[in-house]
C-alpha cells in the first residue's frame, strides 16, 4: 500500500512518491513561518544580546541579577532561532525532495541529534531564567528581604545552576 507509513518496497517507492511527499518542514506556509521566525529570533536577539552587555556595567537601569537573567533568556532564545533557522535551511536547500528516502539516515545522525539538543538547552535555558526572574520579581513586590541588588556570589550562583541544569536535561538522554 502506498503512504501508510510502512516501506513495502526497498526502492522506498510506495512511501516516497509525490503522492507521500514528506519532508522535514511540511507545508509552504509553516516552511515560510520557520525562515521568518528564525531570522527575527537570531537578529533581534543578538541585536538584545550586544546592548545588553554593553550596558552591563551601567548600574542605574537595572539590577545585576535582571541583566543577568535578560541575557540568558536572549542567549536561549536565540539558539531556538538558529535551530529553525537550521532546520530550515536542512529542509529547503540540503534535503528537498530526498527526505523520505533519507529520513531514518537524518534522524539518526549526529548533526539532528545536536540541533535537538541545541534547541532543548536553547528553549530550557529561556524556561528556566523566565522563571527565575519571575520569582525575583514576586519576592521583590512581596517586598521579602530580596533587595534590586542581589549579592553578586547570588547572581553567580544562580547563573551557574540554571545554565549547567540547562545543558544537563537535554545531554543526559544521549549519554
Amino acid at each position: 500500500q502506498k503512504c501508510d507509513g510502512k516501506v513495502d518496497c526497498l526502492d522506498h517507492s510506495d512511501e516516497c512518491n509525490e503522492a507521500c511527499g514528506k519532508e522535514i518542514i511540511s507545508g509552504m506556509c509553516l516552511k515560510v513561518v520557520a525562515w521568518v521566525i528564525g531570522i527575527s529570533a537570531v537578529l533581534l536577539n543578538a541585536w538584545s544580546l550586544v546592548r545588553s552587555f554593553l550596558s552591563i556595567k551601567d548600574k542605574k537601569k537595572v539590577s545585576l541579577f535582571n541583566r543577568m537573567l535578560s541575557i540568558l533568556i536572549n542567549f536561549g532564545d536565540l539558539l531556538t532561532g538558529l535551530y529553525l533557522l537550521l532546520i530550515s535551511f536542512q529542509d529547503s536547500f540540503l534535503m528537498r525532495s530526498d527526505y523520505c528516502k533519507k529520513q531514518s539516515q537524518w534522524l539518526s545522525s549526529h548533526y539532528c541529534a545536536s540541533l535537538g539538543v541545541m534547541n532543548s538547552f536553547g528553549s530550557t535555558l529561556s524556561l528556566f531564567s523566565m522563571t527565575s526572574l519571575s520569582i525575583f520579581r514576586a519576592l521583590n513586590i512581596r517586598g521579602a528581604s530580596l533587595r534590586s541588588e542581589t549579592k553578586k556570589w547570588k547572581v553567580w550562583l544562580i547563573t551557574t545552576t540554571i545554565i549547567v541544569l540547562s545543558i544537563a536535561i537535554p545531554c543526559v538522554p544521549i549519554v
